[in-house]
């Protein structure tokens, strides 16, 4: 359950750096947008792989 939260946190934190890029309350910039997509697509993934765990468990 910690790995899916986590990759949760991680992953809304990369969507509000593309916010913020997007309404323009932070110059948007190439390294800043790569790494907020990086977050997105990492958060993401840890969520998967958390939410993999939690369904293995419960079986």
């Amino acid at each position: 359950m910690r790995l899916l939260l986590t990759g949760l946190a991680i992953m809304l934190a990369g969507l509000v750096l593309l916010l913020a890029q997007v309404s323009r309350a932070i110059e948007p910039g190439l390294a800043l947008s790569l790494f907020a997509y990086a977050a997105v697509f990492g958060g993401t993934l840890v969520g998967i792989a958390g939410l993999i765990q939690v369904l293995s468990v419960r079986r």
